[in-house]
């Protein structure tokens, strides 16, 4: 809840607690994090060497999920 811990932050505690009032009934329902990327991703007990040039490529090259676009258009 970035919202929150901005306001936390900014030392407005009683309007972080309002907002967590607010947002209490729909918890169920809030999905604040990214759905698993489909088939599981690769085996945790693997360990990769990649440097820091060839991962910089990579994240360039891909698209930017439209979920955090939206997020960031509504920051």
């Amino acid at each position: 809840m970035p919202a929150v811990a901005w306001l936390l932050r900014a030392g407005d505690r009683v309007r972080a607690l309002d907002l967590l009032d607010e947002l209490g009934p729909y918890a169920g329902r809030l999905c604040l994090t990214p759905e698993a990327a489909p088939g599981g991703g690769p085996d945790p007990s693997t360990v990769w060497r990649v440097s820091a040039g060839a991962v910089a490529a990579t994240l360039a090259g891909r698209d930017e999920n439209p979920r955090v676009a939206a997020m960031h258009e509504a920051l």
